[in-house]
């Protein structure tokens, strides 16, 4: 501890020649007899030294030091897959109370932080019925807790087994060391379970469309099994299906003469010795329709972006997509198709007259070659746009208030790492009549100018398309995610927006048609108004219904511009009806339908510990894995590996006039004189 003052040593010695010049002249003629002419003044002067000093503010510093001893972080599965194998009473009471000994071990030499997680991270309550498993999401956590500490790493007691949030392979192991301590089922059991169930979303009347079936026999062999493909409760079609490397595949070919939404499951028969049947079926459901929907594409000349804009297109049967050059073009033509595309196009004046006057839903892929300016020149329908002024290599941005269709906005900022676009661009602060869905970023720039756009007048769609390189976003897409989904999804978005009439979406909704027992049931709505613009801060009214009877009614949370949600838990096996409404300026749009839950827990879909998968964790991060029958090896390893303890150095300042002893101590000493002078009887 020290004293300091923000006074040069200077003032100090004033104040001690003052105060000394005081006291000689206080005492110079005082006659008081030794020792009282000596103590006397001594008490005069160090009392008003002591003041002045004091009136100089000076400060006491103090250093301390602190140790944090190293942290780790125990995280416990609950959820209800840890013990479905297990004497689930008894296994509970012995792990309880061997994880308190261990953790208690551990403290003598580790601060300790305990959390239980299902689908969720939460304190840790010893309970295991937890009805899903997000292993990523409760590491990610516990790394975040860990930032910035003495971290050691983290205890995960889990079987693996992950069916909520991201996969397994996904969680982060180059920052901390995570053990892991397997738990669960790690018997290899006989068991067939589906791995796919594919087909298409929207099938035609009159048509057959498939359904492909991939499945696996996991811990034993089998020659072939029995498929049943099952639709309102009568089976459809049976199937032997040979078994080749454990793995086996077949496809059924389904029709309807009648449109509307049918719900088929397959379902393999279950064999011999085989312990769960809850992964031997799975649902998929048809839309089908009287009518395709006709895309034409025209271009000025090849171009990779064609394929960029077309392969999404005919993933889906519900699409019939020609490709065209302008040469082929015929105005006549036109209207018997859904959507024109016009990729690389510079307008003669029969096509602006089309474009102008059509009610054909259209999208516009301009290129250096055929700027915007060329469109914006020969339609009356295009001005009011702001005049763009150059090409540039520009990077996407999302537009935060978009609401018309979803976009994955986390998918949107990993475009900043994938090469540029060529784009067009301008200075402006505005971006005309368009509604952006993508901005273009100009280097650290972010600018105004549309990147992906779209407009709605009259009753007649139109988007826009800026600049070149759309096939390089889908091939690193692919790239990096393994599927072309998150470029297509997007993409697909756009198409669906351009082949809606106006007005017949303005209350757009997301319900799963099929769920399972115990798993979060998600309802998103997106109302929008006469504009189709987002509608902020509406009441979102959403029922759910079962024979008649109410089961659920809520007011849908937004979140997000013009995005509003709802999510159902626990809802037990059955047919269910729902119905979204709200009320816009007096006019209500609503929404109805249907979606079932399954008899099937998702935590029993695969009860199977992951151990290999725990083991790469740990080996990647530099953590050890144990089965739960070596579990004290790592608590031993633990308490024998070489730890730090950090010490932590703070300085504090305190200013001597806040503290109450100084002022005592000047009493004292002024006191002190004037009783020894009232004893000389000179007071």
């Amino acid at each position: 501890m020290t004293f300091q003052s923000p006074y040069a040593f200077g003032f100090i010695l004033i104040i001690l020649g003052v105060a000394a010049l005081v006291t000689f002249f206080a005492y110079r003629n005082s006659g008081f007899d030794k020792p009282f002419n000596i103590v006397l003044p001594a008490l005069r002067w160090i009392g008003l030294t002591a003041v002045g000093l004091l009136l100089l503010n000076p400060v006491i510093r103090d250093t301390s030091v602190t140790e944090e001893r190293p942290l780790l972080i125990w995280l416990q599965d609950e959820s209800e897959s840890v013990i479905l194998n297990e004497d689930s009473a008894e296994f509970v009471e012995s792990y309880q109370e061997w994880a308190n000994t261990s953790i208690n071990r551990l403290e003598e030499k580790y601060d300790v932080l305990q959390y239980g997680f299902d689908k969720e991270v939460t304190a840790a309550s010893g309970v295991f019925d937890g009805t899903a498993s997000n292993i990523e999401l409760a590491v990610r956590e516990a790394l975040l807790r860990l930032d910035g500490r003495n971290a050691e790493g983290i205890v995960l007691a889990t079987d693996g087994i992950t069916n909520s949030g991201r996969p397994l392979t996904s969680v982060q192991t180059n920052l901390h060391p995570i053990h892991s301590i397997t738990l669960g089922d790690t018997s290899e059991y006989f068991d067939i379970q589906v791995v796919r169930l594919t087909g298409n979303k929207v099938a035609y009347t009159g048509n057959t469309t498939p359904i492909r079936l991939d499945f696996e026999v996991l811990g034993g062999t089998a020659r072939s099994v029995n498929v049943a493909l099952k639709s309102g409760g009568m089976q459809v079609a049976q199937q032997r299906v040979s078994v080749n490397n454990q793995r086996g595949s077949t496809t059924f070919e389904v029709s309807s003469d009648s449109s509307g939404i049918r719900v088929y499951s397959v379902e393999i028969e279950a064999l011999e010795n085989e312990s769960n049947f809850a992964n031997n079926s799975r649902t998929i459901d048809i839309e089908f329709t009287d009518k395709k929907k006709r895309i034409l594409l025209v271009s000025q000349s090849p171009h990779p972006d064609i394929a960029a804009i077309r392969l999404p297109l005919l993933e889906d049967e519900a699409n019939e997509v020609e490709v065209i050059s302008m040469e082929g073009w015929s105005e006549a033509n036109a209207p018997k198709y859904d959507l024109v595309v016009f990729h690389g196009v510079v307008p003669n004046g029969e096509l602006a007259e089309f474009v102008e006057i059509t009610d054909v839903s259209i999208l516009l892929m301009t290129t250096v070659q055929a700027p915007f300016m060329e469109w914006e020149v020969s339609l009356n329908r295009l001005s009011g746009a702001p005049m763009l002024d150059r090409f540039a290599d520009v990077t996407p941005r999302i537009n935060e208030s978009f609401g018309s269709f979803e976009v994955d906005q986390s998918w949107v900022r990993k475009l900043r790492s994938y090469p540029p676009l060529n784009a067009e661009i301008h200075g402006e602060s505005s971006f005309g009549f368009w509604t952006p869905v993508l901005f273009a970023d100009f280097g650290n720039v972010s600018t105004q100018t549309p990147l992906v756009a779209l407009s709605e007048k009259e009753g007649r769609r139109l988007a826009w398309l800026n600049g070149e390189g759309w096939w390089r976003i889908r091939t690193y897409s692919y790239a990096e995610f393994g599927t072309h989904q998150p470029y297509d999804k997007w993409i697909l978005g756009l198409y669906d927006w351009l082949l809606t009439k106006p007005g017949a979406d303005r209350l757009e909704v997301e319900v799963p048609r099929n769920a399972r027992r115990n798993e979060a049931i998600r309802f998103v709505a997106r109302p929008k108004d006469e504009a189709l613009n987002p509608v902020k801060n509406a009441s979102v009214k959403f029922t759910v219904t079962r024979n008649g009877e109410p089961v659920a009614e809520q007011n849908m949370a937004e979140a997000g511009t013009g995005r509003y949600v709802s999510q159902l838990e626990s809802l037990s096996p059955g047919d269910y009806r729902y119905r979204i409404s709200t009320d816009i300026g007096g006019e209500v749009l609503s929404e109805a339908g249907v979606f079932s839950v399954s008899d099937i827990k998702l935590e029993e879909l695969d009860t199977r510990a992951r151990s290999k998968e725990l083991a790469a964790i740990s080996g990647n991060s530099g953590g050890v894995n144990v089965h739960f029958s070596q579990r004290d090896n790592l608590i031993d390893q633990l308490m024998d590996r070489e730890t730090k303890v950090v010490l932590h150095e703070s300085e504090s300042t305190e200013s001597l006039l806040s503290k109450w002893w100084p002022y005592v101590l000047i009493l004292l000493v002024f006191t002190a004189e004037w009783a020894l002078r009232k004893r000389e009887g000179r007071v």
